[in-house]
Protein backbone atom coordinates (compact mmCIF):
# COMPACT_ATOMS: atom_id res chain seq x y z
CA UNK A 1 0.00 0.00 0.00
CA UNK A 2 2.99 2.28 0.63
CA UNK A 3 3.75 2.00 -2.89
CA UNK A 4 1.24 4.55 -3.63
CA UNK A 5 3.38 6.67 -2.12
CA UNK A 6 5.80 6.82 -5.32
CA UNK A 7 3.07 8.38 -7.38
CA UNK A 8 1.70 10.64 -4.79
CA UNK A 9 4.58 12.71 -3.24
CA UNK A 10 6.49 15.16 -5.41
CA UNK A 11 9.82 14.24 -7.68
CA UNK A 12 12.42 15.70 -4.56
CA UNK A 13 16.19 14.18 -3.63
CA UNK A 14 14.59 13.18 -0.14
CA UNK A 15 11.37 11.12 -2.06
CA UNK A 16 14.42 9.20 -3.81
CA UNK A 17 16.07 8.24 -1.24
CA UNK A 18 13.09 7.66 1.38
CA UNK A 19 11.62 5.53 -0.93
CA UNK A 20 14.34 3.51 -2.03
CA UNK A 21 15.20 3.11 1.43
CA UNK A 22 11.64 1.95 2.23
CA UNK A 23 11.83 -0.29 -0.32
CA UNK A 24 14.88 -2.54 0.90
CA UNK A 25 13.22 -2.27 4.29
CA UNK A 26 10.61 -4.40 2.37
CA UNK A 27 12.86 -7.08 1.92
CA UNK A 28 13.46 -7.09 5.88
CA UNK A 29 10.03 -7.25 6.73
CA UNK A 30 9.43 -9.88 4.09
CA UNK A 31 11.65 -12.03 6.10
CA UNK A 32 10.24 -10.90 9.80
CA UNK A 33 6.62 -11.94 8.72
CA UNK A 34 8.30 -15.80 7.27
CA UNK A 35 9.59 -15.81 11.21
CA UNK A 36 6.18 -14.79 12.41
CA UNK A 37 4.22 -17.14 10.17
CA UNK A 38 6.64 -19.79 11.55
CA UNK A 39 6.15 -18.44 15.66
CA UNK A 40 2.40 -18.95 14.70
CA UNK A 41 2.16 -21.78 13.72
CA UNK A 42 4.48 -23.08 16.83
CA UNK A 43 1.67 -21.33 18.72
CA UNK A 44 0.79 -24.31 21.79
CA UNK A 45 4.37 -25.44 21.85
CA UNK A 46 6.37 -22.95 24.03
CA UNK A 47 9.18 -25.27 23.92
CA UNK A 48 9.33 -24.71 20.21
CA UNK A 49 9.33 -21.74 20.36
CA UNK A 50 11.83 -20.96 22.93
CA UNK A 51 14.26 -23.16 20.48
CA UNK A 52 13.04 -20.34 17.81
CA UNK A 53 14.02 -17.79 19.77
CA UNK A 54 17.20 -19.25 20.70
CA UNK A 55 18.30 -19.85 16.93
CA UNK A 56 17.66 -16.61 16.11
CA UNK A 57 19.36 -14.82 18.40
CA UNK A 58 22.28 -16.63 18.35
CA UNK A 59 22.23 -16.61 14.44
CA UNK A 60 23.40 -12.78 13.79
CA UNK A 61 22.26 -13.62 9.40
CA UNK A 62 18.88 -13.87 10.39
CA UNK A 63 18.24 -10.79 13.16
CA UNK A 64 20.12 -8.17 12.04
CA UNK A 65 18.61 -8.18 8.70
CA UNK A 66 15.11 -9.25 8.90
CA UNK A 67 14.70 -8.17 13.19
CA UNK A 68 16.85 -4.89 13.04
CA UNK A 69 17.69 -3.57 9.51
CA UNK A 70 14.71 -4.31 7.68
CA UNK A 71 12.07 -2.52 10.00
CA UNK A 72 13.97 0.13 10.61
CA UNK A 73 15.28 0.92 7.33
CA UNK A 74 11.33 0.42 5.81
CA UNK A 75 10.65 2.90 8.88
CA UNK A 76 13.27 5.36 8.14
CA UNK A 77 12.62 5.23 4.49
CA UNK A 78 8.67 6.54 5.20
CA UNK A 79 9.91 9.11 7.02
CA UNK A 80 12.95 10.68 4.84
CA UNK A 81 10.41 9.99 1.77
CA UNK A 82 7.52 12.61 3.65
CA UNK A 83 10.13 15.26 4.54
CA UNK A 84 9.75 17.09 0.88
CA UNK A 85 6.50 17.81 2.16
CA UNK A 86 7.50 19.65 5.29
CA UNK A 87 6.24 22.73 4.54
CA UNK A 88 2.82 22.37 2.57
CA UNK A 89 1.61 19.69 5.33
CA UNK A 90 3.59 20.71 8.59
CA UNK A 91 1.86 18.96 11.27
CA UNK A 92 1.37 15.83 9.09
CA UNK A 93 4.78 15.08 8.24
CA UNK A 94 6.17 16.37 12.30
CA UNK A 95 3.03 14.13 13.47
CA UNK A 96 4.55 10.54 11.19
CA UNK A 97 8.10 11.57 12.35
CA UNK A 98 7.06 11.44 16.20
CA UNK A 99 4.80 8.43 15.40
CA UNK A 100 8.18 6.95 13.42
CA UNK A 101 10.48 7.92 17.06
CA UNK A 102 8.03 6.24 19.13
CA UNK A 103 7.95 3.16 16.99
CA UNK A 104 11.79 2.26 17.60
CA UNK A 105 12.39 3.70 21.04
CA UNK A 106 9.58 1.42 22.19
CA UNK A 107 10.49 -1.86 19.81
CA UNK A 108 14.17 -1.42 20.25
CA UNK A 109 15.46 0.53 23.10
CA UNK A 110 12.75 0.65 25.33
CA UNK A 111 11.21 -2.92 24.92
CA UNK A 112 7.72 -1.43 25.75
CA UNK A 113 4.28 -2.25 23.92
CA UNK A 114 1.89 0.51 24.18
CA UNK A 115 4.80 3.27 22.87
CA UNK A 116 5.00 1.61 19.05
CA UNK A 117 0.80 1.25 18.96
CA UNK A 118 0.62 4.70 19.95
CA UNK A 119 3.99 5.57 16.93
CA UNK A 120 1.59 3.45 14.63
CA UNK A 121 -1.41 5.52 15.17
CA UNK A 122 0.27 8.68 14.70
CA UNK A 123 2.04 7.04 11.65
CA UNK A 124 -1.33 6.33 10.21
CA UNK A 125 -3.10 9.00 11.06
CA UNK A 126 0.02 11.30 9.08
CA UNK A 127 0.30 9.33 6.15
CA UNK A 128 -3.62 8.93 5.59
CA UNK A 129 -3.58 12.68 6.08
CA UNK A 130 -1.15 13.03 3.51
CA UNK A 131 -2.93 10.62 0.92
CA UNK A 132 -5.62 12.07 0.91
CA UNK A 133 -4.83 16.08 1.32
CA UNK A 134 -2.36 15.05 -2.13
CA UNK A 135 -5.51 12.79 -3.58
CA UNK A 136 -7.62 16.14 -3.26
CA UNK A 137 -5.31 18.59 -4.31
CA UNK A 138 -4.56 16.42 -7.47
CA UNK A 139 -8.43 16.12 -8.70
CA UNK A 140 -8.84 19.72 -7.64
CA UNK A 141 -6.15 20.55 -10.62
CA UNK A 142 -7.83 18.04 -12.88
CA UNK A 143 -11.39 19.50 -13.03
CA UNK A 144 -10.16 23.14 -13.76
Amino acid sequence: MLFGLWFTLPNSLTKRIGLLTMTIGIGGIIGMCCIDFILWAADGNTSLKEQIFQLISENKSIEIPFLILGPSLFYTGIGVATYGLFKKHTWQVVLLNTGLIMIGLGHLILQNRFIPVIGSIFLFVGLISILINTIKKGKGHRTQ
